[in-house]
Order: C-alpha cells, then structure tokens, then sequence
C-alpha cells in the first residue's frame, strides 16, 4: 500500500554544470619598480694645455644628475681625484709621471655610477706662454728668486679663470703670491690646502688688481706642497694649481 512513496528507479535531479573561473591579470601601480633608472655620469671629450713648467692642464665636462657631487679619477700617465663644479666643469693640472703620457679619465657619482674611460694624450696637447705676473707683486714683496710659478685650470664654461703662483723669501719669513685674471666673481677669494697643517686651510683676500700675498712660517731647510684655489662666494673652486713652498 506503500508502493507509491518508492523512490525505486528515479532518477537524481540535473546538478547545475560546473564552469571554469575566468582568471585576468589586473595592473599596480608602478611606484615599486620605476620606469627611468638613473643614468651613469658621461664624460665629454678631453682637452689640455701645456703648461710653462711641464704640466698639462686637462679640462673637461661631465653630464650628471649631481655634478658636483661626481669624483673624476685620473690614471696612466698621471694621478689625480678631484670634482668638477656645480655646471660639471672641470679642469686640473696634471704632472705626467714619465710612464708614458696618456692619461684615463672616469667619473663616479654619488650613486656609485660609473662612467665610461675617456683616454686622452697629453702629447697632443696645445702650449701656451707663461703668465705674466704684476711688478708690484714680484719685485716690492719677494727677496731673492721665486720659484713655483705655474698656471692654473679654466672651470667655468665660456670663461676663463687663471691663477699664477709665485713663492719665496723675505724678512717675514716665506712668502706666497700670485695674481688671478680672466673671469674672477665678485667675492672670490684665495684658499690654499696643503697636507701639512702648518699652510692647511689657509683663506686670502684678492686684491682688485688680482693680486693675492700672504706670509707664512716655516722652520729653514723644509718645505711644503700646496693647492692654491680660487674659490668664488659659494665656495666653488673656479681654479687652482700646485707648487711647493719652502725648501
């Protein structure tokens, strides 16, 4: 009497059918991964000058993000490690070893980027005439011969700045002097460096002639070798060039 609730040869009601999930890919933000990386420095083609006393004042340019933050290394023929100004010019006096003479130029910025050697041969480089320096400077102020006169570098694209540097004795003891032309700042100063304390860190005041003296003390029989820069109001070096005081 119950045969009519029997589930006896039904069949199971139609499950609905299973689809595949639709994947896709959806697009972040890019903060993670930026799209311009940042560029090594480059170095332009090399220039140079001989100078009077057998140096070779190198200039160049280097393009950077930072430039005065950029190390210029020079290697081969010469040392030297130095930075270029806040436009990324530079120039620097260089004595040739006697290994030969050409040098290898690289810069580092401050991202550790390197760039690309640049090679230069200081035998093509073109001469140039002493420097004049004033009357006043050399016969009034230095007892006996000076000795250490040398040119300086140019930094400043389209202009030129110079220093000339002389040294010797008086009755003070030994005296630096040298004159500066060409393009000088307003507010441009000396500033002389040497790794011996006595003639570190050492400012003068530039005449409006050009002209610059200062008098220092060094024990007889010793001697020195020092940076003369000129530095303008910002305290960029715009010039500079190496002699030895004393001896």
């Amino acid at each position: 009497m119950f045969g009519f609730l029997s589930t006896a040869g039904r069949r199971p009601a139609p499950r609905p059918g299973r689809h595949a999930a639709q994947l896709g890919v959806t697009w972040l933000e890019t903060r993670d991964t930026p799209s311009t990386l940042a560029a090594a420095p480059v170095l332009s083609p090399l220039s140079g000058v001989t100078q009077p006393d057998g140096s070779v004042l190198v200039s160049g340019h280097v393009t950077d993000a930072n430039p005065a933050a950029v190390t210029v290394t020079v290697g081969g023929a010469a040392s030297a490690q130095f930075h270029p100004n806040a436009q990324g010019d530079f120039g620097v006096v260089i004595h040739l070893s006697g290994s030969g003479s050409v040098i290898t130029v690289q810069a580092l910025d401050g991202q550790n980027l390197q760039s690309d050697a640049v090679t230069y041969d200081t035998a093509s480089a073109v001469a140039t005439a002493a420097p004049a320096l004033s009357a006043g400077t050399t016969t009034d102020t230095v007892a006996g011969d000076s000795s250490g006169n040398s040119s300086a570098m140019s930094v400043r694209s389209g202009t030129q700045t110079r220093v000339s540097v002389g040294t010797g004795q008086n009755p003070e003891g030994v005296v630096i002097w040298g004159e500066v032309t060409g393009d000088c700042p307003a507010g441009s100063e000396i500033h002389i460096v040497s790794g011996d304390e006595r003639l570190d860190d050492i400012y003068v005041d530039i005449d409006d002639d050009g002209s610059f003296e200062v008098n220092v003390s060094l024990p007889n029989g010793t001697s020195a070798n020092i940076e003369v820069q000129v530095v303008d109001a910002d305290g960029n070096v715009i010039a500079s060039t190496q002699t030895t005081v004393g001896g």
